[in-house]
């Protein structure tokens, strides 16, 4: 089955957002200070300074932020006290996704009047985006010391210190917040630290807390389910993730994780009935036609399996090369091999620019003996992706094999390792290709550092080749014996061992 990473994925990135989205969004509100209490005096007593910023404010309020800061631009040549203009021309700015000049006003309004949290909140907000985490929570710190017992900005600077990486100070933070108020995300966001410093046992309990405190707070489920799939509980992660699908029957990505878990405990109907409520769901969902198959071909359903993917097939759904290429692999283990080279020639058809299509049906046609039909669709692949190293390395070593074309695989060998230049398996194929062309001492130097990089049974059967070669037929043995421990089923190794006891 296809493991989905999304929900790992978004709880991993949980940790670094999970409170600033409170302060950030602040920060994007068309209108965010409150106007109703802006005094005349503190934009001057001057009746143009006055009108403009009005206008300017009445712009705001219409998200016609450029005349806004036209107006409040033009209110800046009558203002006796410009402070609370240039926070505004610093706000707009910000809406307006430009960064440099919002931090110039809010600098601007700072040097007038160190005093306006809303400043120094854009700064926050700009070094976050800049992730100048140091100036970011320096600024928070000046917030709190002009307003100490501000909550969202404490939250934002704990969520700041775990950027940054200080995630005990973080902690702390969190624990004298809880004190003085019991709020499950507190807990929960304390739980998402305790997991990224691995305090699991504090997490678990942090985690339950908020739960204790808000029985429908779901995030905290989906937490502990995580956790519980990192600690290889899986009866455990199965609890949470189905408690969490109470509170959120149309998460997609819980049914994923709970197929996954049910097909690896061997609850093999509940795995599929995950699958079919997905489908249930959202019916163009291509990956759960897929997980399903692989459910269905594990039990040797293949009649299921095509059934399920023809009906799929049917639906005109994008990206339907998947289907064809899942079906082919299905009719390749059902051994209906004229059906699936079908349906790798259908999977080319709705993709013919996917070069990894073209590898796929090479590798088919290797794999059967069909050699010629094989490099064809491999230089195919290449013509499309020329970095294409799979494909590279496959044809570069069936040139090889075949000693044939020998400087134009070593071309293309070499090409796969400037690209993945500690593969071993790529630096095997290009020290054969050179043991076709007779240039040993090359071969032995590639091939040696490929059996230094990975453990595999042709590479060791290589060295044990060219040991022979060398005639050093002990250490060709001593090889050849390597590789079949790793593989005894190398009948051609076993009889080059035999070969060696009448010499």
């Amino acid at each position: 089955m296809t493991r989905s990473g999304s929900l790992f994925s978004n709880f991993n990135r949980a940790i670094f957002i999970f409170v600033f989205g409170f302060f950030a969004a602040g920060c994007f509100l068309a209108a965010p200070l409150s106007f109703a209490k802006v005094d005349e005096r503190k934009i001057g007593r001057n009746a143009q300074a006055y009108a403009h910023f009005m206008m300017g404010f009445i712009f705001d309020y219409q998200k016609q932020l450029d005349k806004g800061i036209e107006e409040y631009t033009e209110a800046l040549e009558y203002t006796e006290d410009p402070a609370w203009i240039y926070l505004r021309i610093a706000k707009d700015y910000l809406n307006l996704r430009d960064c440099e000049k919002a931090k110039s006003y809010a600098d601007k309004a700072l040097e007038l009047d160190p005093g306006l949290l809303e400043a120094r909140q854009i700064l926050v907000f700009i070094y976050t985006y800049e992730s100048n985490y140091d100036k970011a929570i320096s600024e928070c710190k000046e917030i709190l010391k002009l307003s100490p017992r501000n909550k969202t900005v404490f939250l934002s600077l704990a969520d700041l210190l775990v950027l940054q990486g200080a995630n005990e100070e973080a902690i702390d933070i969190y624990k004298r917040l809880i004190d003085e108020e019991e709020l499950p995300l507190l807990y929960f966001n304390l739980g998402l630290i305790y997991t990224k410093t691995k305090q699991i046992d504090e997490a678990v309990g942090a985690l339950k807390k908020a739960i204790e405190l808000d029985s429908r707070f779901m995030p905290a489920y989906v937490s502990l389910g995580v956790i519980y799939e990192l600690k290889k509980d899986a009866d455990e992660a199965i609890y949470y993730y189905e408690e969490a699908l109470k509170y959120d029957p149309l998460n997609v990505e819980l049914y994923k994780q709970l197929s996954r878990l049910y097909f690896e405990t061997g609850e093999q109907e509940k795995a599929e009935d995950r699958c079919r409520m997905i489908l249930e769901l959202y019916p163009k969902d291509i990956g759960s036609y897929i997980n399903l198959v692989y459910l269905y071909n594990e039990d040797e359903k293949f009649d299921k399996s095509i059934g399920l993917l023809k009906e799929a097939l049917a639906l005109d759904l994008p990206d339907a090369y998947k289907l064809h290429l899942t079906l082919a692999g299905v009719y390749e283990r059902a051994d209906l091999i004229d059906d699936a080279e079908e349906a790798y020639k259908e999977a080319i058809q709705q993709e013919p620019d996917n070069d990894l299509l073209y590898f796929y049906l090479g590798c088919f046609y290797e794999q059967r003996g069909r050699r010629e039909k094989a490099s064809g669709q491999f230089a195919k692949a290449i013509k499309i992706n020329p970095k294409n190293v799979d494909a590279l390395n496959y044809l570069g070593y069936m040139y090889a094999e075949d000693g044939i074309k020998l400087d134009e695989a070593i071309g293309m060998l070499k090409t796969a390792i400037e690209i993945e230049p500690d593969n071993g398996a790529y630096i095997d194929s290009l020290g054969w290709a050179y043991f076709k062309k007779g240039d040993i001492d090359k071969a032995f130097e590639l091939i040696l550092r490929a059996s230094s990089l990975l453990e595999d049974s042709v590479i060791y059967d290589h060295l044990g080749d060219i040991y022979y070669k060398r005639g050093l037929k002990d250490k060709a043995r001593e090889q050849w014996q390597k590789a079949l421990s790793i593989n005894p089923d190398e009948e051609k190794v076993k009889e080059k061992i035999e070969r060696l006891k009448d010499e």
